[in-house]
């Protein structure tokens, strides 16, 4: 997350967001907002219609919630109040995700051992193998070989195995669950078996929500005697209430100040560095960028503010959003088209002049830069409704340009990556 704050999202999702994203730098990633259960359609496929807005009048918190007005909340207190409970408070404070730092391990035993004699699918929001209590219809997940990132409140402190391991996991530990656009992980060891393996060992900083749109397909097989291969459902309600209460990343970004993007560079990659992160480690340096160009074309949108020169630091229709992958608004990333190059002004159905047109539903390789010379001219007038915040000065304006990333040349076509 750029520390001026969050990101423009693709068009389709503005709309449910744009009361969430005040400020809004290039660089990070954001997702769309499934948590309510009337979404449609699965995270991994989201949609225009498929975001719903956060409630306008959310009723009073239950007892036993911790403060979510700003969605954020420690990792410490998210494993303490408990997914249920959880889910529970989002619904009432009218929120459809949450924030949160963590630790994400280099390798991670198995906390129980062994197996589970169940399974529910998607493997990707489940975690696939799961240990099921027939007298309380309880499903957990298995330590071993499960899908998703299990995350910690820190490095555990010196413990080698044991009880004492064991609890220590148990108390600070949470599994995050991954959708496909975002690429796989398995919890047994996040340095090989994940695709983003190379932010293991690290502190990261999460968005993310319970009630994925895709636990409404989830089922389970239970093997109530494991000497048998005799399969059974496990009851619907349990699986749904199971798969309701699963934290679905949608988005992070490192909290590392040492470390930068690899290459080559792809929307994917770069969206989980802060936008001022990338401005350290990349300056003004030309970069070429792997990127796919949404259809319709969708530029970005918003009533912050308006200055000069427009095309750089006005918010309102003057930039355009590529995706890290098709099927994903959980990557992307807001690009700048200087004059010379033509202009994206439309949500849909772009002008000629728009440079990306010709390739929507495509991939590109996009040159361009941060850090642009024009930067250190950029003038802003606040034009939202809400007071103008002290923090808006003109430095904060000029490093907000900065972090924009500015294409040097038109597009090219590119050939398409390998799923994630």
């Amino acid at each position: 997350m750029s520390r001026l704050g969050r990101r423009w999202i693709p068009v389709s999702a503005v709309a449910a967001l744009l009361s969430l994203a005040a400020i809004v730098p290039v660089g990070t990633s954001a997702g769309s907002a499934p948590g309510a259960r009337a979404a449609a359609g699965a995270s991994s496929s989201p949609s225009p219609s498929s975001s719903p807005s956060p409630s306008s009048s959310p009723s009073a918190s239950p007892a036993g919630c911790p403060n979510l007005a700003d969605g954020q909340v420690s990792l410490a207190v998210i494993i303490a109040t408990g997914a249920e409970k959880m889910v529970e408070c989002l619904d009432a404070a009218g929120i459809s995700r949450v924030a949160f730092d963590a630790y994400f391990p280099k390798l991670v035993y198995p906390g129980a051992g062994g197996t589970g004699q169940s399974s529910v699918a998607p493997t990707w929001l489940s975690g696939g193998l799961v240990f099921y209590d027939a007298t309380t219809g309880v499903i957990d997940p298995a330590d071993d070989l499960a899908a998703g990132m299990r995350v910690q409140t820190g490095p555990e402190p010196g413990l080698t195995g044991g009880d004492a391991a064991r609890a220590w996991m148990a108390a600070n530990t949470v599994f995050l669950r991954v959708p496909p656009a975002l690429g796989d992980c398995q919890v047994m060891d996040t340095a090989r078996f994940c695709t983003f393996g190379r932010f293991a060992g690290q502190e990261l900083h999460f968005t993310a929500h319970y009630q994925d749109p895709a636990a409404a397909t989830c089922k389970g097989t239970w093997y109530p005697d494991p000497a048998t291969t005799v399969k059974a459902d496990l009851p619907a309600a349990s699986v749904r209430a199971y798969c309701d209460q699963q934290l679905v990343v949608e988005s992070f970004v490192t909290n590392e100040p040492y470390v930068c993007p690899a290459s080559p560079y792809t929307v994917t990659e770069l969206s989980h560095f802060r936008s001022d992160r990338l401005v350290a480690c990349l300056g003004s340096r030309t970069i070429s960028v792997l990127a796919y160009v949404p259809v319709p074309v969708a530029s970005a949108t918003g009533t912050i503010w308006d200055g000069t020169p427009h095309w750089l630091v006005g918010n309102g229709m003057t930039g355009m959003v590529v995706l890290g992958w098709p099927d994903s608004a959980y990557t992307y990333w807001l690009v700048r088209i200087p004059p010379r190059l033509g202009a994206c002004t439309l949500q849909s159905n772009d002008p000629a002049s728009c440079p990306f047109r010709p390739f929507a539903g495509k991939w590109v390789t996009i040159t361009g830069h941060l850090a642009d010379a024009a930067s250190a001219t950029c003038k802003a007038t606040w034009t939202n409704p809400a007071p103008k915040p002290p923090f808006f000065t003109t430095a904060y304006v000029r490093q907000y340009c900065r972090e924009q990333f500015v294409i040097s040349a038109t597009p090219t076509l590119a050939k398409a990556p390998a799923r994630p």
